[in-house]
């Protein structure tokens, strides 16, 4: 296979990847070399290197502020999405969960599983991962249908390849759970992200309701208790997990032994 050609203006065409003839060498970089630093137009002997790096480090800058932009934007929505769900359709999402979906939940909440634990959990994890993780189990089985339901289409829908298959799917899971699902999977920054904002912005069924600004901001609050209570809640959270956990094995154990033998 032959290499694709490239050409520096003023200079001979060489191969990418191989290396010139070895009476070419001196005459081929040197002439590269030498107008790589100053501009090509006689006596206009200026530094360009500099200008590129200023420029390259000004694209870099732009790109990493235009992303945490969007992440912001995209964590906004979904803890929207999460607020706007009514406390009887988040009771009923958690009692859908099985056991595997429960027990990922209850090592993101304090205390006992319920509504106040999970959006008291969402609130204070906002940034560190906690509201994406809480989303996802909640939302995990209506995303399932919608990749069956969406097939080949699956990794980039359509608008409208979207809007066909969100009816049965909010028929089945309810529709605040189908928008947690769809405000995870921007967060998610998957490839159909801007048609998904905009069903959640747009759409006569999907749309979030409006929220006031200063509500909406509130989602760069990272308040939090600090370090050393944090692990003493977690500590106590682990060991009152794990004692639930003996308690129900025993009362399993116990339950399959008064059964009559055959």
């Amino acid at each position: 296979m032959t290499h694709p050609t490239r050409q520096t203006p003023g200079c001979p065409p060489e191969t990418l990847g191989s290396k010139p003839e070895s009476g070419e060498a001196e005459s081929v970089f040197a002439v590269r070399m030498e107008r790589s630093r100053y501009s090509s137009r006689p006596g206009e002997r200026h530094v360009n290197h500099g200008c590129g790096a200023a420029r390259q480090v000004s694209a870099v800058t732009s790109l990493a502020v235009n992303h945490v932009k969007n992440r912001m934007q995209a964590l906004g929505l979904l803890d929207r999405s999460i607020k706007a769900a009514t406390n009887e359709e988040l009771a009923a999402a958690i009692e859908a969960l099985d056991d595997d979906h429960r027990e990922g939940l209850e090592s993101f909440v304090e205390g006992e599983l319920d509504v106040d634990s999970v959006r008291a959990a969402v609130k204070t994890g906002r940034i560190d991962g906690t509201m994406e993780a809480i989303a996802a189990i909640i939302s995990d089985a209506a995303l399932a249908t919608c990749i069956e339901q969406l097939g080949e289409n699956a990794d980039n829908p359509s608008t409208d390849q979207l809007k066909e298959v969100l009816p049965p799917i909010v028929e089945k899971h309810s529709l605040a759970v189908a928008r947690i699902m769809l405000a995870a999977t921007v967060a998610g920054e998957a490839p159909a992200s801007a048609i998904i904002r905009d069903l959640l912005k747009n759409d006569d069924v999907m749309a979030l309701p409006k929220v006031p600004e200063s509500e909406a901001a509130t989602v760069l609050d990272t308040s939090k208790r600090p370090a050393d209570e944090q692990d003493k809640l977690r500590a106590e959270r682990k060991a009152a997990k794990a004692a639930k956990k003996d308690a129900n094995r025993a009362r399993k154990a116990q339950s399959a032994s008064a059964k009559p033998r055959k």
